[in-house]
């Protein structure tokens, strides 16, 4: 197969499934992901994240995956699980320069002035 018909097809696999990355970040501004991760120092776990949010624990999988997608996607960063004896080993996902503009107060509990969180559900919402 020519390089070119190779880099083709990754252009057509990139914009068919690129939905998933908007679908994913209307989810997580639906269940203030960002918020929950920021209550928790900007730093959480997903059961954290899960506890944070509200959501039944039988979601766990469910929201590992959409953690992923939404960390491929550059709205979160993830530190890999500690290895040694005293460690933790859930991933922490933290916010990041992007996420923060999806938290609906800012650290003095005041709302934030930056967050672009209604916009952004109102331009996903799928009506």
């Amino acid at each position: 197969m020519s390089k070119a018909l190779l880099q083709a097809q990754v252009e057509l696999w990139n914009q068919t499934f690129s939905f998933m990355k908007s679908v994913a970040l209307a989810v997580a501004l639906d269940l203030r992901i960002a918020d929950a991760i920021r209550h928790h120092g900007g730093a959480a776990t997903i059961p954290q994240i899960l506890a944070g949010i509200g959501i039944s624990p039988c979601k766990l999988a469910g929201l590992r995956r959409l953690m992923r997608v939404l960390t491929v996607a550059g709205t979160f960063t993830i530190q890999p699980p500690e290895t040694s004896s005293g460690g933790h080993d859930e991933p922490i996902y933290k916010l990041t320069t992007v996420s923060r503009l999806l938290t609906t107060s800012d650290d003095d509990g005041e709302t934030s002035a930056s967050c672009l969180s209604p916009m952004l559900s109102h331009v996903l919402n799928p009506f």
